[in-house]
């Protein structure tokens, strides 16, 4: 036989180990080289093996069933099968990439196999069917499977998010989809070079170089390698493997045995990926489906899930591409990702739930709604969120709050505030949002009433619609600081919720200037809000009365050290940090949003200072047209210049306030039994 260079077997090996480990289910401490390969392999028997209910539709072609897991995770629970078609469960079918199987979901199937009733397209090696037979395929089954009462969600991934688009036009006279997910679809395949390289790939000489390895399982694996996991996924595997204990002791023999496990893993991309398939099913099924596909004929709620790094397909263009052709659809950019973007960093079925879709809108039970569901804690509920969180925040910051009427004189307390019909109350957004729980609190007791939150998910404490949290089938409970929030009534900030909330006429409160101002530890307290107006049209759309209110203090209780970016510049961890914020904005809506650094400043605690709160006067939208650009603008103007003066007039007043500090404040109300007194309030009436 002959024998290649080992380093550029390596190197290739490096490439495609990332590749092919990064979606593994690798065991929780990998020992060796060996583990890893171990681990990779029993993913792809685990995908290959028919689940305990199967549907096939032809020999080559068959849909799994995927079972949830138990609930410590352990194992797939098939103990009900017998009643699928009574479950009240919404239907979800997914179609694989290249590969058949869906190697690159697995993190996703457990999560969606507890919310949906979920299928998963299994592709065999051998298949040469065509792309309309496919399609013609799938098709048959969901019109099988599906009911009035139960449609379906079809998911694609990359191959699979092109021929789901496909399906959803064959079906779209019968209506039996309930929406489309599309995952860096191969919809922008023929804007690529793959037409050109892969039958260049495919026409390679099949001699073995050495044990096993064809010049295509090198070049494939090299190039497959580059282009498919992104920077995060290659040095995530590269950590692993590097942190090996097999690795921390040198010896002659590990070198070889590198070079063997390397030289496995290329064997691995021809086993799984050999080239007759691949030309295959890129000649057969991409070249025609791009050609044939008409998208804008697509009618159905259609969610683009797209890596920002893809360097297989040029996803990130492709997503605005489809959002001008396909109606009703709308997009989830990931951030510094690549085409295997359905790792840990997006949770699929919570971006589904809170996209256009509504899986959940034909008969049987609903899972909880957080905006129209919710109801005001019972009295119970309430005093033990009262007496875990507000009361000793209350103890701390001892709050005073002014309220301003229609005319523009302010008063002490909440008494100026009306709350009847839609009203919006924006303001800045205090340090880790630690004053939402006083601010409701306040509101119940003077109004008996409490504005919806919506606030950025870090800064509240849980994370993307976390609220659906132990009320939805695939969502862990959360902890007691988020469910205090959620007690209030607070949602995750998204344009949905927004929409809707004040469409459902209840009383919302947002802060547009978000993560941005919640994570900072400035005491200036300068505005962060974007140049976007928009929450001024949806106000206006429905006649919503706009409170600006103005609050400081808390970020005065801290010493602030690092900000969010500058933290990111320390020696040794700051790379992490970066890497870290990042992943924790992976899944935003809003291109906008997805510019925050989300990661956490530095410091250090401080004696509590009191917290000043003035709600302004309010503004009427009824008059305003939301179609009028620039009256919008003057009213987003208004808003904002509202709060900046509340926050300036209140940082002035507190020079004069006698009760500040802490000591001095603690000390009199432990003695008197009542709140300290505070600034004359002449000292912020309107000028």
């Amino acid at each position: 036989m002959k024998k290649i260079n080992s380093l550029s077997t390596f190197l290739s090996a490096l490439f495609v180990v990332t590749l092919h480990v990064a979606h593994a289910l690798v065991s929780p401490q990998p020992q060796t080289l060996q583990d890893l390969v171990d681990s990779f392999q029993q993913v792809y028997r685990d995908l290959e093996r028919p689940s305990a209910l199967s549907t096939e539709i032809t020999p080559t072609l068959r849909f799994d069933y995927i079972a949830p897991p138990s609930s410590d995770g352990t194992w797939r629970d098939s103990s009900h099968l017998n009643s699928l078609d009574s479950s009240n469960k919404p239907l979800a079918v997914y179609l694989p990439g290249l590969d058949g199987y869906g190697i690159s979901a697995v993190s996703q199937f457990d999560d969606l196999a507890r919310t949906f009733e979920t299928w998963r397209l299994v592709v065999s090696p051998n298949d040469t069917s065509t792309f309309l037979e496919v399609v013609d395929a799938v098709a048959l089954f969901i019109k099988e499977t599906s009911t009035p009462e139960r449609k379906v969600i079809l998911i694609g991934e990359s191959c699979g998010g092109l021929m789901a688009s496909a399906v959803a036009i064959r079906l779209r006279k019968v209506e039996l989809l309930d929406g489309l997910v599309l995952v860096n679809p191969a919809t922008s395949f023929d804007q690529t070079w793959w037409d050109t390289l892969v039958p260049l790939l495919a026409s390679l000489p099949k001699n073995e170089l050495t044990d096993g390895i064809t010049p295509y399982g090198l070049l494939g694996s090299f190039i497959l390698g580059l282009t498919i996991p992104d920077r995060q996924q290659q040095q995530r595997i590269l950590d692993t493997i590097v942190s090996l204990p097999s690795l921390r002791q040198p010896s002659p023999a590990l070198l070889q045995h590198i070079l063997e496990t390397a030289q496995h893993f290329i064997t691995v991309t021809e086993e799984r990926l050999p080239a007759s398939l691949l030309e295959h099913r890129v000649t057969r099924w991409l070249l025609p489906g791009t050609a044939a596909v008409r998208l804008e004929q697509i009618n159905v709620p259609t969610l683009v899930v797209a890596g920002k790094e893809d360097a297989l397909v040029p996803s990130a263009t492709e997503c605005d591409r489809l959002l001008k052709l396909i109606p009703h659809s709308e997009k989830l950019l990931v951030k510094n990702r690549g085409h295997f973007v359905l790792d840990d960093s997006v949770n699929l079925t919570e971006a589904i739930l809170y996209s256009k879709i509504d899986p959940f809108k034909h008969k049987g039970k609903k899972p909880y709604d957080p905006i129209l569901d919710w109801t005001m804690p019972t009295e119970k509920e309430l005093e033990e969120v009262l007496a875990s969180t507000v009361r000793p925040l209350e103890r701390a910051h001892s709050p005073v709050f002014f309220s301003t009427d229609t005319d523009g004189n302010r008063w002490r307390g909440l008494s100026k505030i009306d709350m009847d019909g839609p009203v919006l109350f924006v303001g800045n957004h205090q340090f880790f949002a630690l004053d939402l729980n006083l601010i409701f609190a306040q509101m119940l007791k003077e109004k008996n009433k409490i504005p919806r939150g919506l606030a950025h998910p870090v800064a509240v404490g849980f994370g993307p619609f976390n609220e659906l949290k132990g009320r939805t089938a695939g969502i862990k409970e959360s902890d007691n600081f988020a469910r205090n929030f959620q007690a209030f009534g607070a949602v995750p900030v998204t344009p949905r919720n927004f929409y809707r909330l004040l469409q459902s006429g209840q009383p919302t409160m947002l802060f547009p200037g978000g993560a941005k101002e919640a994570l900072s530890i400035s005491k200036d307290y300068a505005l962060k809000w974007p140049e976007k107006v928009d929450f001024v049209r949806t106000a206006a759309r429905f006649n919503a009365t706009i409170i600006p209110f103005s609050a400081i203090g808390m970020v005065d209780s801290v010493n602030g050290i690092l900000e969010v970016e500058e933290s990111f510049n320390l020696p040794f961890i700051g790379e992490r940090l970066r890497e870290g914020s990042l992943n924790v904005t992976a899944a935003r809506y809003d291109g906008q949003k997805g510019e925050e650094n989300m990661g956490f400043p530095i410091f250090t605690p401080a004696f509590p200072k009191r917290n000043y709160f003035i709600f302004g006067k309010p503004i009427d939208t009824r008059e305003l047209d939301p179609n009028d650009r620039d009256a919008c603008e003057k009213v987003y103007r208004d808003a904002k210049q509202t709060v900046q003066k509340g926050l300036d007039d209140l940082r002035r007043a507190r020079k004069e306030d006698p009760f500040d500090d802490i000591p001095r404040r603690l000390a009199y109300e432990q003695v008197f039994g009542k709140q300290a007194p505070t600034f004359p309030i002449e000292l912020i009436s309107m000028q």
